[in-house]
């Protein structure tokens, strides 16, 4: 795998993908191989797609009831494997790691980011050192309520410079009476009025 690699990846439930992808995760429960201890970051990121897509309880029509117990039994024990891998992640295993994650997977390293709380074990200087080296897009991390809370005052200054703030601020008040609408978590060290003027 590399950066490249086009796996399987949970959107929502209701995404018109979601037969596609379980049909890529039938393929990867399938061969998996409970004694395998050579994973990827990108390998550990499809598996944690995979539980989502079997969190939803979508299954394809061509599934027995019992098949389908049996693919669920096997992504539930992808868990244990998630946590361990990402249980001792510090700054220095993302500097290593994340040029390799695929393109694909970005987003879904910063849900496990927040999820698995990896954002203990990383000082504010090493965080925004991260967004800075990788040209982390501003609009994934404040999809993230517990991140931005962890970084509140980081955040706040890293916003301040990002030229992504206005857009993100205008799509925030402007559009937050919308349905379906992202929902982005603002810091609260950035003061209104420091809001009216990057805007």
């Amino acid at each position: 795998m590399d950066s490249q690699y086009i796996g399987a990846k949970f959107y929502s439930k209701s995404d018109l993908s979601i037969g596609w992808n379980l049909e890529k995760a039938e393929k990867i429960i399938n061969v998996f191989d409970e004694t395998n201890t050579g994973y990827t970051t990108n390998n550990i990121l499809e598996m944690y797609n995979i539980c989502l897509l079997f969190d939803s309880k979508v299954m394809l029509q061509s599934w027995s009831e019992e098949y389908y117990r049996k693919l669920t039994s096997v992504a539930n024990s992808f868990r244990p494997i998630i946590g361990r891998f990402f249980s001792d992640i510090d700054y220095l295993c993302i500097k290593t790691f994340y040029p390799e994650i695929s393109i694909h997977y970005r987003d879904s390293f910063w849900d496990v980011f927040e999820t698995y709380k990896i954002y203990k074990n990383i000082s504010p200087e090493e965080f925004i050192s991260l967004l800075e080296i990788f040209n982390v897009p501003l609009y994934i991390i404040l999809e993230h309520k517990d991140i931005v809370q962890y970084y509140n005052n980081e955040i706040s200054d890293y916003m301040k410079q990002s030229k992504s703030s206005a857009d993100i601020l205008i799509s925030h008040h402007l559009a937050s009476k919308e349905r379906n609408h992202k929902i982005y978590y603002i810091p609260s060290a950035l003061q209104t009025n420091r809001r009216i003027e990057i805007i």
